[in-house]
């Protein structure tokens, strides 16, 4: 019985593997991860200028407490 096991499985994991190894390297799903990681860079730079403009914004509020003529 284990011998008719093996005879059907390995066929089919055979197959299984195959196409997953097909799917992987598929020119779709490499685009996929090229896409990835140039969102997760433009992401990155955006970040850095949402820091920066909420510096700017932050030092901007602190002149005006301070100085009476900076609010205009």
């Amino acid at each position: 019985m284990s011998n008719m096991a093996e005879l059907v499985s390995e066929p089919f994991l055979s197959a299984m593997f195959e196409k997953l190894y097909e799917s992987l390297s598929s020119r779709e799903l490499v685009n996929l991860f090229r896409e990835k990681k140039s969102v997760h860079g433009q992401l990155r730079k955006l970040n850095d200028k949402l820091k920066m403009a909420r510096s700017m914004l932050n030092d901007a509020e602190e002149r005006q407490i301070g100085e009476p003529d900076a609010r205009e």
